[in-house]
């Protein structure tokens, strides 16, 4: 079974006045792009019913922690995980503010997807996105199994570098593909 999510953006603040010149925006993408886009913006999340029923999971009590960690120490080491993170797409963010302010609204769009494929496809990303999700709902026990996840890529990233090698090809055929933006 294939799903697709749909963004809405709506201006806030002072641009909401403006509406004459700002309008809703829908943007058509992969589940796993929209949950990563909505949980670093902090918006609500909105689950078709008949999606759920089929395909949600109830859920269970709360997972026992190792014996060796408590929640505090989950938290502070994830934390520390987190800032030692390398953003895959800082430089792709840069561009993207450049074209906006340069109003290149379609170099704009395509940046703007590579930074969402940047955050899908990166494995460490992925990691890290899902151990603040899981912080911050108090499941400490997943968050501890992403943040070994996120170590485990951090330590193949190092190694590869050490050797003049890319562990994640992918990512350097889309940065050829968005460099000459």
């Amino acid at each position: 079974m294939t799903y697709y999510a749909r963004l809405y953006m709506i201006p806030s603040g002072n641009a909401a006045t403006e509406k004459s010149k700002l309008q809703e925006i829908v943007m058509d993408m992969r589940p796993s792009d929209a949950v990563s886009v909505a949980i670093r913006v902090g918006a609500p999340l909105y689950v078709d019913k008949d999606v759920a029923k089929q395909m949600g999971r109830p859920a269970s009590g709360p997972e026992p922690l190792p014996s060796n960690e408590s929640h505090a120490q989950i938290v502070r080491s994830c934390r520390e995980e987190a800032a030692k993170f390398v953003d895959p797409t800082t430089l792709y963010s840069l561009q993207l503010a450049l074209a906006v302010a340069e109003e290149r609204f379609a170099d704009a769009a395509k940046l703007q997807g590579v930074i969402a494929e940047g955050y899908a496809q990166h494995p460490g990303a992925r990691a890290l996105v899902a151990m603040q999700a899981a912080l911050q709902d108090g499941r400490f026990e997943e968050a501890a199994r992403h943040r070994d996840e996120l170590r485990r890529v951090r330590l193949i990233e190092f190694q590869a570098s050490a050797v003049g090698l890319d562990p994640w090809e992918q990512r350097n055929q889309r940065r050829t593909e968005t460099d000459a933006l």
